[in-house]
């Protein structure tokens, strides 16, 4: 074949893809699902070309052969998919990807492996019919797949069928995992189908069983159990047991993102709750076995949320565990001083503590000076909130207090000088420049 030939066809190919691929979008971190012959084979593809190539350039020799005037080959519409998989933007190659995986489906070369990562790849674009369609082709020798195809058909709304599904995967699962290693494929998606079903007892005893042999391996999965338990608790309307499934869920596993913001979910709905439902939250989570930095983070969103109380608590914790910790000093010190009952004293207590251990961090010495300024120490607020100004300059809280200061000292031209920076400051901010 001649060389014009080639270009013409890539040309073609090019211009293919724009007009019949279409949009919408799909998450830049697919992955297709290769063994490793192919991987070898996309490998030599890619070696084969010219050190200096660019990756256009090397799928030349399956463009060539796939094209929609070519359906007699569908290996080169599952080579060409492979590469494509390969490349560094794997976001703006993915609905390629697609077109010619459909392509090698529909000639029936590698079948199983285009329907599988057909599936996954539609449920990734939100597109759940499709990713049935393809699924369903391979959920007879794939429970995992067939487990995946039971939560596309719920997000349709087939609630009868998707459980149907789960449940024949999670027979066939079962059986699979007791002849693996422990920790394998079979394994987790058996867990996954016991979460689908909502058989959180059945999956917390068997992780707690697997505690002793893989405690980070159990305590990463039972975090994951415990916060979807935590998400039908909340369809259920049962408050008290939410929070206590959250609490566990991140005793064993302080990562897990989906469970800390369902923490925050939880603490924005208080306003809403009777009081003594709000208190046991409160109480529940005080005395969790959390990490510092869970206690932090926690205990700065009930302040947010307007709790200093409850969150006094966590950064009391948070301090026990971590005392040369410097966001839990700066935020208890903080919670102290400003909350709905001021302990002016202990905040006063805590920020020395904080300037002792970072005497350079300027923000540590603005939260002193806050804190004399509310207790009237007017000196040591000036001499603090002066020492912070260098750095906090258009900090605009730090110019309100400042002009308090230089007010109460009889400094009234320092005190204008700060008064108009401050709402200098706040015009900026509510223009948005």
């Amino acid at each position: 074949m001649s060389r014009d030939r080639v270009i013409r066809l890539t040309v073609y190919f090019v211009l293919l893809v724009a007009c019949c691929v279409g949009g919408g979008g799909v998450r830049a971190d697919i992955i297709l699902l290769l063994s490793d012959d192919q991987l070898q084979k996309a490998d030599s593809y890619l070696a084969s070309q010219r050190p200096e190539s660019d990756y256009r350039q090397a799928t030349n020799s399956a463009i060539v052969l796939a094209t929609t005037e070519n359906k007699s080959f569908p290996q080169a519409h599952y080579d060409l998919a492979v590469l494509l998989s390969k490349s560094p933007k794997l976001d703006e190659t993915a609905w390629e990807i697609v077109f010619h995986l459909e392509q090698a489906a529909a000639g029936g070369y590698q079948a199983e492996a285009c329907h599988t990562n057909l599936g996954q790849i539609y449920i990734s674009a939100g597109k759940m019919e499709e990713a049935v369609d393809h699924l369903q082709h391979v959920a007879q020798t794939q429970p995992g797949m067939r487990l995946k195809m039971a939560r596309a058909l719920l997000a349709m709304g087939k609630k009868k069928l998707a459980r149907t599904h789960a449940e024949q995967a999670l027979a066939e699962l079962d059986l699979l995992r007791k002849s693996a290693k422990p920790g394998s494929r079979h394994e987790l998606d058996w867990i996954a189908s016991l979460e689908f079903l909502e058989r959180f007892d059945e999956a917390i005893e068997f992780l707690r069983g697997r505690h002793a042999d893989n405690a980070a391996y159990a305590a990463k999965l039972l975090g994951r159990v415990y916060s979807t338990s935590a998400s039908v608790a909340r369809r259920e309307k049962d408050v008290i047991a939410e929070a206590q499934r959250l609490c566990r869920a991140l005793e064993y596993d302080p990562d897990q993102e989906q469970a800390v913001q369902q923490v925050f979910a939880l603490q924005q709905r208080m306003d809403g709750l009777p009081e003594a439902t709000v208190d046991r939250v409160q109480d529940i989570w005080a005395a969790a076995a959390w990490t510092a930095q869970v206690h932090l983070v926690v205990g700065s969103s009930w302040f947010q949320n307007g709790f200093s109380s409850a969150a006094v608590r966590h950064l009391e914790q948070a301090y026990r565990q971590e005392p040369n910790n410097a966001a839990v000093l700066n935020n208890l010190a903080w919670f102290l001083s400003h909350g709905h009952r001021p302990d002016l004293q202990r905040s006063l207590q805590i920020a020395n503590e904080l300037i002792v251990k970072f005497p350079l961090r300027a923000e540590f010495r603005e939260t002193r000076g806050q804190i004399y300024a509310l207790m009237e120490q007017w000196e040591q607020a000036q001499a603090d909130l002066k020492a912070a100004l260098p750095v906090l300059e258009t900090h605009r809280p730090l110019h309100v207090t400042l002009a308090k200061v230089y007010e109460e000292l009889g400094m009234r031209a320092q005190a204008g000088i700060h008064q108009a920076t401050a709402e200098k400051l706040a015009r900026t901010r509510k223009s948005g420049q």
